[in-house]
């Protein structure tokens, strides 16, 4: 494992106007993005993981980092002890404090049937936490006694990877809920005011729910409401590599981002 925690970019690409090539597209949605874990080994410590876009870097509660094969490359194993807590004050916290629009996005492969905190900010007082869980046959979007019981369920199933994502806007407090791409309902909520905090993954805001079990990859959170084409966009990617072409006269190719 590779624990330094410099930022690579690799295979720089700079060409003037009418010598550089078409950049090929990135694959993941950038526009918005706050924060991005991979889970990769390139991309942890063994007691932090790093946020490959922006300043959100997560120590490790409660144990050591520990991989497996994950959706892309490598995921992070949830014994139901072990969870991320980026430190209160970061950009992440600021950008969902007070009534922020958001999308919450992951990989996660339940293990067990059970009330179980994936993502959590905030305090624990009415409409001043984002709580993500699964709770225990159905995903859950709470913001304390403000709190969504979907009907039917968004299911839990346990032992196969799922791509959860949660968005919410913060002008019409409509949150919305999405599995492995298919729209899965929406709910309008009371009025929020998300509190300054830690943001944790693997963990949430309520102490009568239980650390995550099971396994986690290709974390992103947004400023903003991702639409329908762009949640099915972020389903299908199976590279971390970035491609961008910036405006002007040259264009710039990361061929990858990564830690090493």
């Amino acid at each position: 494992m590779r624990f330094s925690t410099q930022l690579t970019l690799y295979a720089l690409v700079v060409g003037c106007a009418g010598l550089a090539g078409t950049a090929k597209a990135q694959e993941f949605v950038s526009d918005g993005l706050v924060a991005f874990w991979t889970f990769d080994e390139a991309d942890v410590d063994t007691r932090e993981v790093f946020d490959v876009w922006g300043a959100n870097n997560g120590p490790v509660i409660n144990g050591s980092v520990d991989l497996e094969p994950g959706v892309v490359e490598d995921a992070l194993v949830l014994d139901g002890q072990l969870y991320i807590e980026v430190p209160k004050g970061s950009d992440l916290d600021t950008a969902l404090t007070g009534s922020p629009s958001f999308t919450i996005e992951f990989w996660a492969r339940p293990e067990i049937q059970a009330t179980e905190g994936w993502v959590g900010k905030g305090a624990g007082s009415a409409s001043r936490a984002i709580r993500v869980r699964a709770d225990p046959a159905s995903w859950v979007l709470h913001f304390w006694d403000n709190d969504w019981n979907p009907n039917p369920v968004v299911p839990v199933v346990l032992g196969e990877w799922q791509h959860v994502v949660f968005t919410f806007d913060g002008t019409s407090n409509i949150g919305q809920a999405y599995t492995d791409g298919v729209f899965q309902g929406q709910h309008t909520f009371a009025a929020v005011d998300f509190a300054s905090s830690p943001f944790w993954i693997g963990q949430e805001v309520w102490a009568g729910a239980a650390s995550a079990m099971g396994r986690i990859d290709e974390m992103r959170v947004y400023d903003r409401v991702l639409i329908d084409a762009e949640i099915t966009q972020n389903l299908g990617v199976q590279t971390n590599s970035l491609s961008v072409e910036p405006s002007g006269k040259l264009g710039v190719v990361w061929a990858t981002l990564k830690r090493f």
